[in-house]
């Protein structure tokens, strides 16, 4: 069914469920052991979540699978049981929605930091996440939901994992704090063009500060998307009453919001921690099947040009450093850049012939201290194609490029 889901979606609202981790510590489910586990040794509490929210009306429900990745089942010592833990997860919700909906596979954080501010490569999230996608996508998932995530290049590497691997849509969602970023400093601007250009069908917001922040975040995603946005905010921020979690938001309160979520540009609406079949059974009927006009937008972000927190049109830009990556020292010129307040940085790569390595740890370098979008000057093929992949944003390129792979990656000709 996951080929049809775009295609609906491109007319429809669409409904997903609610939260799965707060639905089990209400049943008091799979204490003190991994959530994850609980598809193999107690699947008929997880099928009892997965109907409550089909019968409320969930056009998609996902799997028990957030942290079913190999790296952060190795807390727990299931590594070994990845692939068993999300085909069992799969076929559950696929026993419960049958042919009534889609299936989407719960993708969430490896739980370790992304280099440079952890010790996680790129292409080690990648792989972790492309032995859990393949594993959902061959029990029959329907739909790749990648979400939760604080680091761009996290998402990046998951959603590149999805799109290179299966041909199933890719929703991608990012969770923001109260000051208006993620955990890593991602702005939502950017997020969604970082998130679009890498390979999402679906860019959005889920969890987050409270459904303030996530609206906040939607409606600047809204000025930089060309494709459907999503929102699973959760039911307010939640707090202690007599050693129970609350969460404030209750079912018709927060209809109001998804109201207003869907006025400012989402088109995929659900519910995150603290939401439960009655908030989602007031959503679905309100909006399931509902049609929807969708918002062109004039932008179409087809001249801006960004890092994971910084957005610039390159029709604006007033200050610009350009670095021979051959001569110069890139990270200090780099920091350079920043203090001379420079709009963006020019990386020159003329007579630079580095490895698939080089390329990797040159970013890494100049991201730890730049956070201004980065444009890419004479790399020959493979360099742009390991920049192009490795770049936690969208890029700009001068000089002769195949057009192929830069539009691959939406950077930006100039």
């Amino acid at each position: 069914m996951g080929k049809d889901f775009i295609p609906y979606l491109n007319e429809h609202f669409v409904i997903f469920d609610g939260a799965m981790g707060t639905m089990l510590q209400q049943k008091k489910a799979g204490i003190d052991r991994c959530p994850e586990e609980l598809n193999i040794v107690d699947p008929d509490v997880i099928v009892s979540v997965h109907k409550a929210y089909k019968n409320a009306g969930s056009d998609v429900i996902e799997t028990n699978t957030f942290g079913a990745n190999a790296l952060k089942l190795a807390r727990w010592g299931l590594s070994a049981r990845a692939d068993d833990i999300n085909t069992a997860a799969v076929k559950l919700a696929r026993d419960v929605m049958g042919d009534d909906g889609w299936v989407a596979v719960s993708v969430g954080p490896t739980g370790h930091l992304m280099r440079p501010f952890g010790d996680l490569s790129f292409d080690d999230a990648y792989n972790a996440f492309k032995s859990q996608i393949l594993a959902a996508a061959s029990a029959g998932a329907d739909i790749i939901c990648i979400e939760t995530m604080s680091d761009i290049n996290e998402a990046r590497a998951a959603i590149l994992a999805a799109k290179e691997n299966t041909d199933l849509p890719i929703t991608a969602t990012m969770t923001f704090e109260a000051n208006g970023r993620t955990l890593m400093g991602n702005d939502a601007a950017s997020a969604a063009l970082a998130l679009e250009s890498a390979g999402a069908d679906v860019v959005g917001v889920n969890c987050s500060g409270g459904v303030e922040v996530a609206y906040e975040a939607i409606k600047q995603m809204a000025d930089y998307s060309s494709v459907p946005l999503m929102v699973q905010p959760n039911a307010g921020m939640p707090h202690d009453q007599d050693g129970i979690t609350v969460y404030p938001l209750g079912p018709e309160e927060m209809l109001r919001w998804m109201d207003d979520f869907a006025k400012a540009g989402a088109a995929v609406l659900g519910g995150c921690c603290g939401t439960t079949p009655e908030h989602i059974k007031l959503l679905a009927d309100k909006l399931k099947g509902r049609k929807r006009s969708p918002a062109v937008n004039p932008k179409m972000v087809t001249n801006i040009i960004s890092s994971g927190s910084k957005s610039v049109d390159v029709s604006r830009i007033e200050s610009l450093r350009e670095i021979n990556v051959a001569c110069d020292d890139p990270a200090s010129s780099a920091m350079n850049a920043v203090s001379e307040a420079a709009d963006a940085i020019v990386l020159d790569f003329r007579a630079w012939d580095g490895s698939e390595g080089d390329v990797y740890e040159l970013l890494n370098d100049i991201t730890s201290l730049c956070r201004v979008p980065l444009i890419f000057k004479n790399a020959r093929y493979n360099i742009l194609a390991w920049l192009l992949r490795y770049y936690g944003g969208v890029a700009g390129v001068i000089g002769d490029a195949d057009r192929a792979l830069v539009n691959r990656y939406k950077a930006v000709i100039m």
